[in-house]
């Protein structure tokens, strides 16, 4: 099949339309991680800080309340930064 342009006849090129299968964009997939283990990571460590601070069956010791305190403040930005992950428009 062949063209007119400008009053030359070139010939038509034609690309076959390809359907390659629809992949995820990588930042589509690393939000969806972040927005499902960040979560799960601050309910564990929540877990981990109840055993350190409230089911303690050895007694109070000065590194339980200073690792404690280190847990907790790290679980209060990993839960910050999970609600910034849900509610962000990134994607």
């Amino acid at each position: 099949m062949t063209v007119i342009s400008n009053g030359v006849r070139l010939p038509a090129q034609f690309r076959l339309a390809r359907r390659e299968p629809q992949r995820l964009p990588a930042t589509v997939l690393w939000q969806w991680v972040l927005r499902l283990a960040l979560p799960l990571l601050t309910a564990l460590g929540g877990l981990v800080l109840y055993w350190i601070w409230f089911d303690n069956v050895y007694g109070r010791h000065w590194s339980d309340t200073v690792g404690g305190s280190a847990l907790a403040v790290t679980l209060v930005l990993v839960g910050v930064w999970s609600i910034g992950a849900w509610f962000s428009d990134a994607a």
